[in-house]
C-alpha cells in the first residue's frame, strides 16, 4: 500500500487479526462496515491514532479508514468509517485524518 509512510505502519498477522475481531466486537447492525465484517481485514493503522486501514473485500470499495472506539459494540455512526473505492482516495481520507 503507497501511502504516507511516515504516518503508516504495516500491521503483522497478529495485530492484523487483533484489530479485525476489535471492529467485529465494535460494530452495530446498521453500520456501513456490517455487510463486510465476514471479509475485511486490518493492514495498517496510522501512528499514534486510533485509526485503521482494512480491506473490505468488496469490489465498489476495497478499502476502509476506521476510526476504533477500544469501547465495544458502539451506535451507529460509530466507529467512524469512511469507505474508498480506491488507493487515492485511501490516501487522501488518511491526509484528511492526520491534517495535512
Amino acid at each position: 500500500m503507497e501511502t504516507h509512510n511516515a504516518f503508516v505502519v504495516k500491521l503483522d498477522v497478529d495485530d492484523g487479526l487483533r484489530l479485525t475481531e476489535l471492529l467485529r466486537s465494535e460494530v452495530p447492525l446498521e453500520h456501513a462496515m456490517t455487510p463486510f465484517l465476514r471479509d475485511m481485514r486490518a493492514l495498517a493503522r496510522i501512528k499514534g491514532r486510533d485509526d485503521v486501514v482494512f480491506a473490505t473485500g468488496d469490489n465498489e470499495h476495497p478499502y476502509a479508514l476506521v476510526h476504533l472506539t477500544w469501547n465495544g459494540r458502539q451506535a451507529s455512526p460509530f466507529p467512524y468509517t469512511k469507505l474508498c473505492k480506491d488507493l487515492a482516495e485511501l490516501n487522501s481520507e488518511i491526509q484528511e485524518a492526520l491534517g495535512l
